[in-house]
This record gives C-alpha cells, sequence and structure tokens, in this order.
C-alpha cells in the first residue's frame, strides 16, 4: 500500500523556472541527491524560496523514473506555496535505483537515490543456485526489470555465441518461464540493458553488440511485446558496455558506449522519445573499456565513469551533456574489468568500486570536491582471480551499501559487509558454480523486500538467481535456540539435528571457515532428528547452518 512519507532535508541548489519570470533558490529537497536507505513509500519534494504560481510550474519538465520500473506516475500538489509534493502513485522497489529530472530552458538538473530494503534482509544465501537457463550461449549480461508490467521484476540477458537477447517472465515469487527471444539479429550480443527510452511508462529493451557495431532497442508495449530493431548507431566499433541515463537533462534517457577498437566513449543523444539520435564523441582517449553513469560531484549533472589506458577516471558533465577532460582517480596502471558507484561510507558522494583483474576488488573515497582518495582493497586477487565484475547493494537490511563481486576465474560470486563507514569484512561467499562469471546484478525477485543476487556466466551458457533470506523469527532468538540440538559434537562420520515438535526444518547448509558452502541438504520431511552424513568433510571447524519456518540457527560443528 502507498503510505504517505515525506523525508526533509537540506539541499542548496539554483534553479531558474522560466526566462520570463524570476529564477527561485531551492531551499531544500527530499531525498538528498544520491541518498540510500529511501523508504519505498517516500513522496519527493522541493521547496523553493518563494511561492511557485501554474505558469512557473508550467515552464519545468518534471521526470521521475526506476531503473526497474521507468516511468513513475504520481500527483503534483503544492501550487500556490512554496514547496512542490510528488506522491507516486505506487511504492518503489527494494535497492531501485530512482532518478528525479527537472529541466527548464537554462537549467538541468538530475537527482538520484536508492531506496531501502527490508530491514529482515539476511545477507545468507543457502538455498543455494537457481537456474533460469542455460540456453544462452557465452552469457555476458544480465539485468532485471519490469518488463510485462505486473509488478514483479523479470530477468534479462546477452550472450555473445547466439547473437541473443532474451527475457524470463517472472511469476512474482522468482519462478522464471521459458526463454523469450527478444531478437537474434545481432552479431556478438555484449550487453543488454533495460530503460524507458519513450517515456511511455514500461521498459523497453536496449542491446549491444560488438560483431556489428550496433546499439539498438526494441519497444515494449507494456506486457513483454517487444517491436522490431531500431537502429541507435552502427558506428559504435567493437561496443561491449553500455550505460543509459539522462546525460542533458532534457527528460529523456540517452545512451553512452565505450568502443574498444578505436578507445573512444560516445554518447547518443535521445531527441525525441527515441524516434531519432545524434551521436556525440564524449572523448577520443584510448583504452577505453569499463564504464558507469553516476554523478559524482552532486552538481545535478550526470558524469561518466570510465577506465583509460589502465587508469579508473571520470568526465565532468555541466549537466548539458557537455563534458570535461578526463580526471585520474586511480594512480597506477590496472586492468580494469568492471566500475560502479555507490556511496559506501555515508558521506552522501558516490564513491568509485573497481574489478581489477590483478588486484581484486578496490574502492575509491569520493572526497567531494572532484577529488578521490587511494585505492583501498575490499578483497585481493588471490580470493577474487580476474575479477570481472562489481556491485553495490544492501544485503543485509542494516542501511549501508555492501558489494557484491564476480570472479571469472574461480567461479565466484561473493559479497562483503560494509560497517556503513567504508570497511568491509571477509569474503563471503554466495557460489563457486558460475562458471566463467561475467556479470551481476542485484534486485527483489521474490518480493519479500530483499535484495536476491542474479549472474551470467559463459562457460556454462548460465543465467541464474540466488535467494537473500529473511531473519523474520516468530520466537525470541533465545528462545528459538532452546529449541534444537546438535549431536555429537565434535563428530566423525554423521551429525544428528534434533528439534522439538512445533519447529520445522527446511535445510541444512554447512560452511568452512571461509564461508565456502561445502554441504547442503533440502528437507522434504517433517522430522524430529536429521542425521546428516559428515564423513567426507575434513577435519575442521565449520558452521552448520539450520533454515526452519520461524528463523535461521547456527552453530559451531567440529569434525575430528
Amino acid at each position: 500500500m502507498k503510505k504517505n512519507y515525506l523525508l526533509s532535508v537540506p539541499f542548496a541548489l539554483i534553479l531558474l523556472l522560466s526566462t520570463s519570470i524570476y529564477s527561485q533558490n531551492i531551499v531544500s529537497t527530499n531525498p538528498t541527491m544520491n541518498a540510500i536507505n529511501v523508504p519505498v513509500n517516500a513522496n519527493l519534494s522541493i521547496s523553493f524560496d518563494a511561492i511557485i504560481t501554474p505558469a512557473q510550474f508550467n515552464a519545468v519538465t518534471i521526470v521521475v523514473s526506476g531503473s526497474q520500473t521507468g516511468r513513475i506516475l504520481g500527483n503534483f500538489i503544492g501550487l500556490y506555496s512554496t514547496s512542490i509534493l510528488f506522491i507516486p502513485n505506487d511504492d518503489f522497489k527494494p535497492g531501485e535505483l530512482i532518478s528525479v529530472t527537472l529541466s527548464t530552458s537554462t537549467t538541468k538538473l538530475v537527482a538520484s537515490f536508492t531506496t531501502a530494503v527490508s530491514t529482515n534482509s539476511a545477507g545468507t544465501f543457502d538455498y543455494g543456485q537457481n537456474i533460469i537457463t542455460t540456453n544462452a550461449s557465452d552469457a555476458f549480461t544480465v539485468f532485471s526489470a519490469d518488463l510485462d508490467g505486473d509488478g514483479d521484476l523479470d530477468v534479462l540477458s546477452a550472450s555473445i555465441d547466439d547473437n541473443k537477447i532474451a527475457w524470463y517472465a517472472n511469476d512474482g515469487s522468482g519462478n522464471f518461464g521459458a526463454q523469450q527471444i527478444i531478437t537474434t539479429s545481432v552479431d556478438e550480443a555484449w550487453e543488454v540493458y533495460a530503460a524507458d527510452l519513450d517515456n511511455d511508462g514500461d521498459m523497453d529493451v536496449i542491446s549491444a553488440s560488438a560483431g556489428d557495431d550496433r546499439i539498438a532497442w526494441y519497444e515494449n508495449d507494456g506486457s513483454g511485446n517487444f517491436g522490431s530493431q531500431q537502429t541507435i548507431t552502427t558506428h559504435a566499433n567493437l561496443v561491449r558496455r553500455i550505460a543509459v541515463s539522462d546525460m542533458d537533462g532534457d527528460g529523456d534517457l540517452d545512451v553512452v558506449s565505450t568502443s574498444i577498437n578505436t578507445g573512444h566513449i560516445y554518447w547518443y543523444k535521445n531527441n525525441s522519445n527515441g524516434s531519432s539520435w545524434t551521436e556525440e564523441i564524449l572523448t577520443s582517449l584510448q583504452g577505453t573499456g569499463a564504464i558507469h553513469t553516476t554523478d559524482l560531484d552532486n552538481d545535478g549533472g550526470i558524469d561518466v565513469l570510465a577506465s583509460s589506458n589502465g587508469y579508473v577516471g571520470w568526465y565532468k558533465n555541466n549537466g548539458f551533456g557537455n563534458f570535461g577532460a578526463f580526471q585520474s582517480i586511480s594512480l597506477s596502471d590496472l586492468a580494469i574489468a568492471g566500475l560502479y558507484a555507490a556511496d559506501l561510507d555515508g558521506d552522501g558522494y558516490q564513491d568509485v568500486l573497481a574489478a581489477l583483474r590483478f588486484d581484486g576488488v578496490a574502492w575509491y573515497k569520493n572526497n567531494g570536491n572532484g577529488t578521490f582518495g587511494s585505492k583501498q582493497l575490499i578483497t585481493a586477487a588471490t580470493l577474487t582471480p580476474f575479477a570481472y565484475d562489481v556491485y553495490a547493494t544492501d544485503l543485509d537490511g542494516d542501511g549501508d551499501m555492501d558489494v557484491l563481486s564476480a570472479s571469472s576465474n574461480d567461479d565466484k560470486v561473493a559479497w562483503y559487509e560494509n560497517d556503513g563507514n567504508g570497511n568491509f569484512g571477509a569474503q563471503q561467499v554466495i557460489t563457486t558454480s558460475a562458471d566463467a562469471v561475467r556479470n551481476i546484478y542485484a534486485a527483489d525477485l521474490d518480493g519479500d523486500g530483499d535484495s536476491d543476487v542474479l549472474s551470467a556466466s559463459g562457460n556454462d551458457n548460465k543465467i541464474a538467481w540466488y535467494e537473500n533470506e529473511s531473519t523474520t523469527l516468530s520466537l525470541h532468538d533465545n528462545e528459538l535456540n532452546n529449541e534444537w540440538s546438535l549431536y555429537p559434537n565434535p563428530t566423525n562420520n554423521q551429525i544428528n539435528i534434533q528439534v522439538k515438535k512445533g519447529l520445522v526444518i527446511q535445510k541444512i547448509a554447512i560452511y568452512d571457515l571461509t564461508g565456502r558452502l561445502v554441504k547442503a541438504q533440502n528437507i522434504k520431511d517433517n522430522l524430529e532428528i536429521i542425521r546428516i552424513d559428515s564423513s567426507l568433510l575434513s577435519a575442521a571447524t565449520y558452521t552448520i547452518k539450520v533454515i526452519t519456518d520461524k528463523g535461521v540457527l547456527t552453530k559451531k560443528m567440529i569434525k575430528m
């Protein structure tokens, strides 16, 4: 249910509402730019230093859009007052990036924030790998959005060897239907993205294919039926990475791409709801690869984060799609496979994350003045050999942004808990069964309010997801711990788990001290004593996790 929830945070910018009327100052906006942990039922408001008349309001284009849901509709109230309030018709999705564009003839502003996930998010993934498909040959990219307008998040894939862009309908509980092909009329499909390019309220699909240098899009009718291919460009030489954002602040979404062959970064201006595009060269520097778009200096313009000749850096946007020179973030030459940005230390600025092939996963603190701190390793290359991708979302429901990594050489997806200040815990393994994993994404796939994880892996042609569990208990922790016992402990060949009547065990998982899952067993029958074969486990100390209908239980187990 949509509830009114109004935040109030100071925020100073200047917005010229009309060329014929004096400029108004924005004295507060809520949520703030790049805010995190914003309630999903939040309203949006902008407060000015003078009363807003209908003439002034009509001179402003305001577009609210979600990264997983497209254009967001709602009601504006507050004319003849100093505050404009936007009340969305529906709640936002948990963990969704929401963007608000305010545009006049002289001023462009794009403000973004990330919504909260459930506080019951456990950050545990004991249900293992859920395969969506193994029919995406050399799968490279996975994405999630509501493609059929039914309120849940579906999945998209791009796969290189079969030249395929496809999607998979979600029933709302994380059960996915058969593969539905959007197109095979591309050559080497490296990238797929979903965004509302024509501003009609549904999520269209964008593809990038390296073999034919093509970026194209496919119009959605709102029910998951996609139109024919509409070409944005066929001059994106060996394109492999794209990003979609409103680069010129005019209320529609543009496309940014990197070219492996020329080393250029291009952006394509959306002129009229996707019907025509203008190609612009953002930079001619050589060696561009990974790319991400976000506002790095909190000035309301969407900047471009990119790699160039092995360096992490960024290009400042003045809000109108005019970009400055490359500003280096990293101080050394690195092999950069993936980039992302999120506020990792809670100071209101987007920090930079990098997946580094030979170094591991690192982050760079945004100092707030256009400069960045030195490289801080989250995990070393020994634990993430060939780190291919990196992502950030709140996995444990504590209100800060945790980090996800994908490392191709050990087929691993893992995460790292953030204490809220940019200090990260030990690697927690989600899976080692994504053979040559290339890409990861996070979204609430089963509708329980937390961020689940998606992976695309090339050697096994697989798109898969991993359920994030809930910590909701119907008993207090100490009461629940009295409801079960583990014996013998230490053990040799068998461990017994006994529960009292009324407690139903659903699954048992055993982890070594590095967090690696070594044994898992689903429990189908309602048994009071469950016997687990531990004979093949090496002598060591383990954590045994028991998932029940009333919560998750853990104990230490010693194998002799």
